[in-house]
């Protein structure tokens, strides 16, 4: 079979990441991003494997009812010309068949490899908003053009808003967008919190060993360092926390391991909850120690919660 053929096929399931999976004539298994379950679509063949072909949507011949219209115009919709943002790779659906297709994919994945059984799966928290959770994007500026790499992961796509984004950063984009760009810089990131707004940095910057704050809700206020991993949907990674805590305290846990512990919201979390609790924390980002003891004595738990840097994968 060569590339570039066209072909009319049945998508019958979601790849992980969001491309439908339908199979050619010869029976080969072919990825379609932008198609969904359920759909006749006609494609074309763009890179045809040993095992496996990728296809790229020409048309949608039957959708499927709960096929809808993207919330971003850069996303595909119906048809892919060869600009569309490979980002909300699930946006042309509801969100309910976006959520059990995930859930579907994670059980495959944890039963397929014995990890766990059906019976101790739990079903799939939904966010609280689809759109406008990102607490942090990072831009390519390359030619003029501001936004996110392309399928090929070497064309930049000009994103003037991104509808993941929080409201706060769209806004701080477009003014960055309508004003002189940052001098040599390829890179652009936007970050926000309540408490410090959006914080711009390209790469041209050297690293910050500032402090930002983050606000969880009930769980309170955690510094986090600038250049730092925290989670990037705040309303999830609250609730991520609580039922991480209930957890620990269904089993009775006097002490607590946290590995890759980051500025301990989940351990410190916990040991809120349980005042027995004795915690260690592990992680290699320094920084993201420092910020982990700044918050277990901003919670009152220094005396409970210890933190070090270290390679938690060397020494468990």
């Amino acid at each position: 079979m060569m590339s570039e053929e066209i072909f009319e096929i049945d998508i019958n399931a979601f790849a992980f990441g969001g491309a439908g999976v339908g199979k050619l004539p010869d029976g080969k298994v072919c990825f379609v991003r932008g198609a969904a379950p359920g759909e006749r679509v006609r494609i074309q063949v763009t890179d045809d494997r040993s095992s496996f072909a990728y296809g790229k949507l020409l048309s949608v011949v039957r959708a499927v009812k709960n096929r809808i219209t993207p919330e971003c115009p850069l996303a595909i919709n119906g048809a892919d010309n060869g600009s569309c943002c490979p980002g909300c790779s699930y946006g042309h659906v509801d969100y309910e068949t976006e959520l059990a297709w995930k859930q579907r994919q994670l059980e495959g994945f944890l039963l397929r490899g014995g990890l766990t059984t059906r019976s101790r799966i739990r079903p799939p928290v939904p966010a609280p908003s689809r759109y406008g959770w990102r607490n942090k994007i990072r831009l390519t500026a390359e030619n003029g053009k501001l936004g996110y790499k392309g399928d090929d992961n070497t064309t930049v796509l000009d994103v003037p808003e991104c509808p993941l984004a929080r409201r706060s950063i769209n806004e701080a984009l477009a003014a960055y967008r309508s004003g002189d760009p940052v001098a040599g810089a390829t890179h652009l990131t936007f970050r926000w919190t309540l408490r410090d707004g959006v914080k711009i940095r390209p790469n041209t910057e050297a690293p910050s060993d500032r402090f930002l704050c983050e606000q969880l809700g009930s769980h309170g206020d955690f510094s986090v360092p600038e250049n730092s991993f925290f989670q990037i949907n705040v309303p999830m990674a609250s609730k991520l926390a609580a039922a991480a805590a209930k957890r620990i305290e269904a089993g009775a846990a006097g002490y607590l391991l946290e590995l890759f512990c980051g500025v301990g919201v989940l351990s410190l979390t916990a040991a809120k909850m349980i005042d027995s609790l004795q915690v260690r924390g592990i992680e290699l980002d320094k920084l993201a120690i420092k910020a982990a003891k700044v918050n277990a004595a901003r919670h009152g738990l220094t005396s409970r919660c210890r933190y070090e840097a270290g390679d938690a994968e060397a020494q468990f």
